[in-house]
């Protein structure tokens, strides 16, 4: 399950702490830091994923990390000065290494290398189950001339970093939609997204977070492992509540149905799920434009026979022409000659034409022996094509009876979470979808007015919130539900007036 992590701080000689020393240590090279003479190394059983973002106009040694940092390093003269900034970033296990790498390229690029930064990038991944990344950026904007004389004030802002950690989030959940999956993270914190039953983790630092990666485990790490297993357990038993009450509602369905869902595993070849069914009715259609493509070209093996027998047809009219043509009326009449000349010149022509086709002028009797066969088996093949077609519209019918079915589902499902809401009644699939889509990524059952609180809130903060369509979709389907609901009272109450002045007009 995804989660959400991405810490921002300051490099700082003023703490003891060194730009190379931390980009040795970060990408596994080996670094010589010039102002000490000291060799940074640090040896690692899996080398990271390295690469270094620069402005498009940097110089070319911006290249060598060796002589990134120690420029940075002899550049700042201060005993206390800022080096640069470095970003811890979990990564989506979810995902390949290169989608990793790609998502995490696109944001350090659109992010930092446009505000003129560099990014030095290392992606990590010692341990499977949580990929990350560190990035190490220059506290000066780099040009062709090098670096800047002075820092940029923008870069220090809280509201600055506030963004980075947004647009992280907006970057993860872009690529999920993308994707089509149905995970997403957000970069506020448990108490902001007004989520009360999971546990916040602890800061740990870098000693505690450099002894992690190094396999040794520590107090504040293990605090931190059980805040995660308690929040994904929690996470895991809500979503399995939510399932299981899915699976009940279809086991209380009548036998027809079932065997409807069994027949429809076997067409999905696995379980039912509503977003699988656009895959089967997408084979099924491409299964039926094969066998439409087959009946193309049964049809065009049929095309030879069918000229070959016109060629076959006609010889039986002019052939016997030719041979009651007398020779002594040609031999005194010039038009005749010329007919007789003409004739014999068309039976010559469509002789050539039935060898062309592979047929002898003369064979009517193969001809027909072998049409007959291909006709044969021509049948054959299309009542085999017609079977197909019979089984293929049985099973769209199957799949759209078990769409309908599931969306049934899904919307009882959602008039069980609100068993007192009247709009309910009146809902449809892709409203309950939407609605759903909200309790699932909270985890557990929202009220509409905290559905409006959390969205006044994500409307609040930076654009481009990850929550903020799904919550603004999730209003609407109440608002539509609610509006149709009220709609149908007022029809009633209309039904019984009429009703009423007839009785009374009585």
């Amino acid at each position: 399950m995804a989660i959400y992590h991405l810490s921002v701080k300051t490099i700082s000689r003023g703490k003891g702490q060194s730009a190379v020393a931390m980009a040795a240590y970060r990408s596994g090279e080996r670094l010589k830091d010039e102002r000490t003479g000291e060799l940074k190394f640090y040896r690692r059983d899996q080398q990271p994923e390295n690469m270094i973002l620069a402005p498009a106009d940097a110089p070319e040694w911006v290249q060598d990390r060796n002589q990134l940092w120690n420029k940075v390093e002899l550049g700042e003269k201060r005993k206390d000065a800022r080096l640069g900034r470095h970003i811890d970033v979990a990564l989506p296990v979810e995902w390949s290494n290169e989608q990793q790498a790609r998502v995490l390229y696109e944001y350090c690029q659109r992010e930092f290398v446009e505000r003129g930064m560099v990014a030095d990038v290392a992606i990590h991944r010692d341990n499977p189950e949580n990929p990350h990344a560190h990035i190490m950026l220059t506290d000066r904007a780099l040009g062709p001339e090098g670096f800047a004389s002075k820092k940029n004030p923008e870069w220090n802002k809280s509201e600055l970093v506030e963004s980075w950690r947004e647009q992280w989030a907006v970057s993860v959940n872009t690529e999920f939609e993308r994707l089509g999956h149905a995970e997403r993270i957000d970069h506020r914190s448990f108490e902001r997204q007004g989520i009360t039953d999971r546990q916040p983790t602890i800061h740990e630092g870098p000693n505690v977070r450099q002894m992690e990666e190094r396999g040794i485990q520590t107090d504040r790490g293990d605090l931190n492992r059980l805040a995660q297993e308690r929040n994904l357990t929690i996470l895991y038993l809500n979503k399995y509540r939510r399932e299981e009450q899915s699976i009940m509602l279809k086991m209380q369905k009548p036998p027809k149905e079932r065997q409807l869902l069994r027949q429809a595993e076997q067409i999905l070849g696995g379980p039912v799920q509503l977003d699988k069914l656009p895959a089967g009715f997408d084979r099924l259609k491409a299964q039926e434009a094969q066998l439409l493509q087959q009946k193309t070209k049964l049809a065009e093996s049929m095309r030879p026979f069918e000229i070959a027998d016109n060629y076959f047809r006609s010889l039986e009219k002019w052939e016997p022409l030719l041979e009651d043509s007398s020779g002594f009326s040609r031999l005194f009449n010039k038009q005749h000659r010329e007919d007789h000349r003409l004739l014999s010149q068309r039976v010559q022509e469509t002789h050539e034409k039935l060898e062309k086709l592979g047929f002898k002028p003369g064979d009517r009797e193969q001809f027909e022996s072998r049409r007959a066969k291909v006709t044969s088996y021509n049948q054959q093949q299309l009542t085999g094509i017609q079977e197909q077609q019979h089984r293929i519209t049985v099973a769209r019918d199957v799949l759209m009876q078990t769409k309908d079915g599931l969306e049934k589902v899904e919307i009882q499902r959602t008039q069980d979470d609100y068993p007192a809401w009247a709009g309910g009644q009146h809902l449809f699939y892709s409203e309950a979808k939407q609605i759903n889509e909200v309790n699932n990524l909270a985890g557990r059952v929202l009220k509409p007015d905290e559905m409006t609180s959390l969205s006044q809130k994500a409307s609040a903060s930076p654009s481009h919130d990850p929550v903020l369509k799904v919550l603004e979709n999730a209003l609407k389907s109440f608002e539509e539900a609610n509006r149709r609901a009220e709609q149908a009272e007022r029809q009633k109450e209309w039904s019984q007036q009429r009703k009423d002045r007839k009785n009374r007009g009585r």
